[in-house]
């Protein structure tokens, strides 16, 4: 079959060439244009541009029912379904709705397949002529200079095999077909272009004329008359065979990485579609486990394999698919210049007290990295001590630990490169600003503490991992070394090690008075770790039991002498500050200073005889002055308001510290509290382009489905009216005891300027509330934390704030799990999915890395119980296929050894398989020479923020309100 497109007078003319000249001659009317089969003659038709064609086959629907009728009396009974099937699909072709009419064709062979003397071959024809509608090639005219490009812009592949594109003369499949790709010839000068496909044996030749500035789209369907596989498969979804770390931190909070979402069961919407995604290939393999007797496809397992070539193409063809789409949204420019623009104000790390010598960090603004100052005064002139931007030319070189000497005349440092986990660890003079010869490799995990003559320092390190396996391979017995400066890294000591628990992480902490090593092993990611003690001032003695029966969380805090200050939640689910003799140890023997109050103590500072507690009240901080004899209060330290304060670290002796104070509409402002007086003044407060003044937040509370009362934080701009058609960027992480406070981000402000609510929930498995709230949220009770979500959706929803299709929801890590979860779970809840650097395939996840340490609070896929509850929620074998899911925006680094990006890869893949044809896309942004988010240049994360607000504005139909 050949036709022709000419542009004439406003519409495109269609002629269509003889076939064979034994074809037939017919045509059907469609929603007032002709379509034409070809045959002995040639057709011509108008249509006007835009328009789709598609053929209606009830005249043959209606042949198949009469002949399902005449059978009905040999079959009695068994033949109402498919009848029914069939009116339906009547139904939907009057309506001009041919998916519809090939789901319930699709359905009625499903039900009559098997049965004698029914009309298959009738169905199966009907299938063919509705196959020009479903089938639809998109494609567009548009003009570049002198030369007339034919572009397609959407490929659709729904069912049917065969499907080919030619391009440059080479038969494609539609799956291959990326947005926008110049189709097949262009002729120069002459304002022709000409493409072709053949579906099924069929062959279209597509020709366009157009003038300068009329780029003007066609939806033209195949040819009809396509040959059907034998057994169509059924559009119903079976459910899933399935087959068969420190924590995988939550990533910054920038928000609306909103995407937009059409609910699963088909209902109106008015909010405007995104183009029609053709995703590249990700073929299947036949894996499959068995645990505990289930079985368990794994069906993109191949895409483990990080360094295959089959893989890094896979990575390219995504990111080419999703970097075309992004980058032609039309807010996506503004949103980069006014996300650059807010993100140009100086910033500044909180200082540190080291000698005489000061140490802070600071940025001007869009440098990639934070530069480290030295000042020898609090008001001297700082100077660069390290400058990580001048260790590559991407900013992809970061900064990942630091330890100054306590005379403050050295500078233990560790990079990562490209955001791995991996740290390499120098040593800088301060004074000359010039790095000594000493280095050490493949620490992880690990800070350094120094001797207290600067003599060396303590730090934690693995194995070399073997070539090729340093960003997949498991981590196992970490140890614990002493670094002597002066010597290479094969003279230091090993410290400590346990052969005999290879999954304890193990860090090492000298004590102010320099006479203690502090060993603390954690078995992965659990709450309750175990604590050792070495003398230093006996060189020879050997490492000794402390409060090492695993039975509770203990952080050291300081000491006087053998008298160790601890925070525990040791009978005190909400913690409590002790003081624990070594030499007896025995809870019996324990001095409470501070008791379990009615807020969670997150940590606490000694200085001199007092001890600055640190609480948190429904996720907000409050600060306490204590005497540490009697945990008498002195004061309540004064903070600027609702939100978050850090900091308060210092030494024993200093009569002065620091800490930063942060809210949603207040950026990181650092103050000078003192001690002695009680007063607390600004040391460095930035300046940002925007009025907080504009917005306000407040806290409220919803309800989970078991009753649980879960707060929840909205900001926006004042004025709000509640009338459900809000954009709402819902994020939240809870996991591994971490506790979502309020703090300021660029990103979230750039949200609000648009008009959109930002709102953080606090869900049972973080920190908030203490153990019991944590504990809550794991293992076998980890849907808890899914339904505290759903349960702050709903929320939104019933009290106006927004309605389903205006609801994003994010979240980064753990926080990643808990977006695909909720997405698989009620896909009709949300408009667009955010899951970042996600874990999700709960199977498989302690295979890579450190993914092993988190079974503390996923469980452990080996145990019966846990991997039930395992496969239940996990994000990629719970995806259904014909399912309609959320527009969905997955991002993941190439780099990312914490949660490696496989999660993110197999997830994408058979969501992109699983999603409804007529559903929202599912794209995946896969950034390169980043890790898990720690050290990511701002360069990159302004670009990465751009894309997802450009996405989840159009995705949630918002108009971009730019400056």
């Amino acid at each position: 079959m050949a036709v022709s497109l000419k542009l004439k007078r406003g519409a495109w003319r269609l002629e269509f060439a003889a076939g064979s000249p034994d074809g037939p001659v017919r045509a059907w009317k469609a929603g007032g244009v002709f379509f034409g089969q070809p045959g002995i003659v040639t057709k011509t038709i108008f249509v006007k541009a835009g328009e789709t064609l598609f053929v209606r086959a009830i005249e043959t629907l209606a042949e198949a029912d009469t002949a399902c009728r005449a059978a009905q009396e040999a079959l009695p009974g068994k033949l109402v379904a498919p009848r029914t099937r069939i009116g339906e699909a009547q139904e939907f072709c009057s309506r001009g709705k041919p998916e519809r009419v090939v789901e319930k064709v699709h359905e009625a062979l499903s039900d009559i397949d098997t049965l004698p003397g029914i009309p298959v071959a009738r169905l199966r024809a009907a299938l063919s002529e509705v196959s020009a509608a479903v089938l639809n090639l998109r494609l567009q005219a548009k003009v570049e200079g002198d030369t007339t490009k034919l572009l397609l812009v959407n490929g659709e592949s729904r069912a049917l095999p065969g499907g080919r594109f030619l391009v440059g003369g080479k038969l494609k499949p539609f799956a291959t077909i990326g947005p926008k790709l110049t189709a097949s010839a262009v002729v120069p000068g002459t304002g022709e272009a000409f493409a072709q496909y053949s579906i099924g044996g069929g062959m279209a030749t597509l020709s366009a004329r157009v003038g300068p500035g009329t780029p003007l789209p066609l939806v033209l369907g195949p040819p009809t008359g396509i040959a059907l596989p034998a057994t169509p498969a059924p559009v119903r979804s079976a459910p899933p065979i399935v087959k068969p770390t420190p924590t995988p931190s939550p990533t910054k909070r920038t928000p609306p990485t909103p995407v937009r979402t059409t609910p699963p069961a088909p209902r109106p919407s008015s909010i405007n579609p995104m183009t029609k995604v053709t995703y590249p290939t990700s073929r299947t393999v036949e894996v499959v486990d068995t645990y505990h007797g289930t079985p368990v496809a794994d069906p993109y397992r191949w895409l483990e394999d990080a360094n295959s070539a089959e893989t890094v193409a896979w990575i390219t063809a995504q990111n080419d698919t999703a970097g075309a789409i992004l980058k032609s949204l039309p807010a996506r420019e503004g949103l980069q210049k006014r996300l650059t623009a807010l993100w140009n104000y100086e910033r500044f790390g909180l200082p540190s007290h080291h000698g005489s010598r000061y140490f802070y960090s600071r940025n001007d603004g869009l440098q990639n990295q934070a530069v480290q100052y030295v000042a020898e005064s609090l008001d001297a002139e700082p100077r660069v001590l390290l400058d990580p931007n001048m260790l590559s030319t991407d900013g992809t070189v970061a900064l990942a630990g630091m330890s100054v000497s306590e005379d403050g005349n050295l500078l233990a440092y560790s990079i990562a490169r490209s955001g791995s986990d991996w740290q390499e660890w120098h040593v800088r003079d301060v004074t000359t600003g010039k790095d000594l010869a000493d280095k050490i490799e493949w620490s992880k995990f690990s800070g350094a503490s120094w001797l207290k003559d600067g003599s060396g320092f303590f730090y934690s390190r693995y194995a070399a991992p073997d070539a090729g396996t340093a960003l997949q391979g498991a981590n196992y017995n970490h140890k614990v070394y002493l670094h002597k400066l002066g010597t290479p890294q094969s003279a230091d000591t090993l410290v400590y090690e346990r052969p005999d628990h290879p999954d304890w992480n193990l860090g090492a902490m000298v004590t102010d008075d320099g006479r203690w090593l502090v060993l603390v092993a954690n078995k992965g990611t659990e709450r309750r770790n175990y604590l050792f003690l070495k003398d230093l001032t006996q060189p020879s003695a050997p490492v000794q039991d402390f409060l090492a029966a695993g039975d509770a969380a203990y952080s050291p805090v300081g000491n006087d002498g053998s008298v160790f200050y601890l925070v525990t939640d040791r009978d005190a689910p909400l913690k409590r500050l002790v003081a624990v003799d070594s030499s007896n140890p025995a809870p019996s023997a324990w001095r409470t200073v501070l008791p379990e109050s009615k807020e969670t103590l997150q940590g606490a500072s000694l200085f001199g005889s007092t001890v600055l507690a640190t609480y948190l009240k429904d996720a907000r901080s409050v600060v306490r002055l204590h005497n540490l004899s009697t945990g008498e209060l002195i004061r309540e330290v004064a903070l600027p308001g609702i939100g978050t304060a850090v900091g308060f670290d210092g030494k024993r002796e200093d009569t002065e510290t620091f800490f930063a104070f942060s809210s949603y509409t207040s950026p990181t402002t650092l103050y000078r509290y003192d001690l002695t007086e009680g007063v607390s003044t600004v040391f460095k407060a930035p300046k940002v382009a925007f009025d907080p003044r504009q917005f306000e937040t407040k806290q409220v509370f919803t309800t989970s489905k078991d009753g649980t009362k879960v707060p929840m934080f909205l900001t926006y701009k004042k004025g709000l009216e509640l009338n459900g058609n809000n954009p709402v960027y819902l994020y939240a992480y809870g996991g591994f005891n971490i506790s979502l406070t309020p703090g300021f981000s660029v990103a979230a402000l750039t949200w609000m300027e648009q008009g959109g609510v930002y709102a953080v929930a606090n869900l049972r498995g973080g920190g908030e509330y203490g153990k019991e709230w944590y504990e809550a949220g794991t293992k076998l009770r980890k849907q808890n934390v899914f339904d505290d979500f759903i349960g702050c959706a709903e929320w939104l929803i019933a009290q106006k704030y927004t309605r389903p299709e205006k609801l994003a929801i994010a979240g980064g890590s753990n926080g990643g799990l808990l977006v695909g979860a909720c997405m698989t779970q009620r896909p009709d809840l949300f408009g667009v999915a955010l899951p970042a650097v996600g874990v999700l395939d709960m199977l498989r996840f302690d295979k890579f890395t450190i993914g092993w340490a988190w079974k503390s609070d996923y469980g452990d896929p080996a145990n019966a119980d846990e991997f039930k509850a395992l496969l239940a929620y996990s994000p990629y074998h719970n995806l259904k296929p014909g399912t309609r899911y959320p527009a969905t925006l997955i991002t993941t680094s190439d780099h990312d050894d914490r949660v490696v990006p496989a999660h993110s890869y197999k997830f994408a893949a058979r969501l992109q398989a699983a999603q409804d044809p007529n559903g929202p896309p599912t794209l995946i942004r896969i950034e390169t020479k980043a890790g898990h988010g720690a050290g990511k240049p701002t360069s990159k994360i302004i670009e990465e923020q751009a894309d997802i607000f450009a996405f989840v504005m159009r995705a949630l139909g918002m108009e971009a309100v730019l400056r």
